[in-house]
């Protein structure tokens, strides 16, 4: 008989599992041997340990926080989808073979659609090496005028704004 599947057990897409202990070991090795034929050899490891719970996370914060906040309360219209050019960076390098062939650090950006690429505005990010997880605000090398209105906004909201950080241990 087929073993049914609890309700527990079934994929949600607000469930984020974690990074296991190979996720940061297979990045450090990547960034060790980072060619063709190391990762063509090690590309189901890379699915497993790396990008799939990267891909995971990636659609655990967009359904938890920033689609229904920052996307639907606040009207961000932030790019979410867990793909390669999109929220998600890709392991492969873009720089048509200058250096090495892979990033061993990915990101999860989430910007504004309607501002350009994720170079021309601010964006939320996580960023996943072999040392660990950081996550924060960026502001894109183009993004002058969201940086103007960052400042402004920093200014002017100082006082609650380091209530509020110093409240989480962001400080």
């Amino acid at each position: 008989a087929a073993a049914t599947r609890e309700p527990d057990d079934l994929p949600r897409p607000d469930r984020f599992d974690g990074f296991c202990t190979d996720t940061f070991a297979f990045l450090a090795e990547l960034a060790a041997h980072n060619d063709r034929a190391w990762m063509d050899a090690e590309r189901e490891r890379y699915q497993f340990a790396v990008r799939g719970p990267l891909a995971e996370l990636c659609r655990a914060l967009a359904a938890r926080y920033v689609e229904p906040v920052l996307n639907r309360q606040l009207g961000w219209d932030l790019e979410t989808e867990a793909k390669s050019g999109r929220a998600l960076s890709s392991v492969v390098r873009n720089d048509h073979g200058r250096t090495v062939p892979y990033e061993s650090a990915l990101w999860v950006t989430f910007y504004r659609r309607a501002r350009g690429g994720k170079r021309d505005d601010v964006q939320l990010f996580v960023r996943l090496d072999a040392r660990g997880v950081a996550a924060g605000l960026s502001l894109g090398r183009r993004a002058r005028e969201a940086g103007r209105l960052f400042r402004r906004n920093v200014q002017q909201y100082a006082e609650p704004l380091y209530r509020a950080l110093a409240a989480t241990d962001a400080l």
